[in-house]
């Protein structure tokens, strides 16, 4: 039997320029808002699916959308805009947010994206007790 991976990964499909992109990250709290906005960024501006995530935190499900099957994290581009979109149909485990956010900010650096926007946040261990970064602009 295969071991389980223990790190996260993101496969690329297309191997893009993205250089001064922008990437809007939405992985999902409670209310699900990001994973909705970021569905609908990636839908209202016809964007691209260029790669999605692989974690060892992700349920083995699949998301079908227009009769093809999604994996439940995916990036978008949009050349027109220099946008980037994360769209995360499930939440992240609080025991592989650090992983998953290294490996998001490695990419993104070396992919020279210009800036990273989260449209929410992940709170480790469901606890307030620690903020690690907070910023109104």
């Amino acid at each position: 039997m295969e071991a389980q991976r223990k790190t996260t990964k993101i496969i690329d499909y297309v191997k893009g320029d993205y250089k001064d992109y922008h990437l809007i990250e939405g992985t999902p709290s409670p209310d699900m808002i990001a994973t909705i906005g970021t569905r609908y960024l990636a839908d209202t501006l016809k964007m691209t699916k260029v790669a999605h995530i692989e974690s060892p935190s992700i349920i083995p499900v699949v998301r079908i959308t227009k009769g093809v099957a999604e994996h439940p994290i995916r990036i978008y581009a949009s050349h027109e805009h220099k946008l980037l979109v994360l769209v995360a149909d499930q939440v992240i485990d609080s025991g592989q947010v650090y992983d998953f956010s290294k490996e998001v900010l490695e990419w993104a650096k070396a992919k020279k994206l210009k800036g990273v926007i989260s449209l929410v946040g992940v709170m480790p261990n469901n606890s307030p007790a620690n903020i690690f970064g907070a910023t109104n602009t």
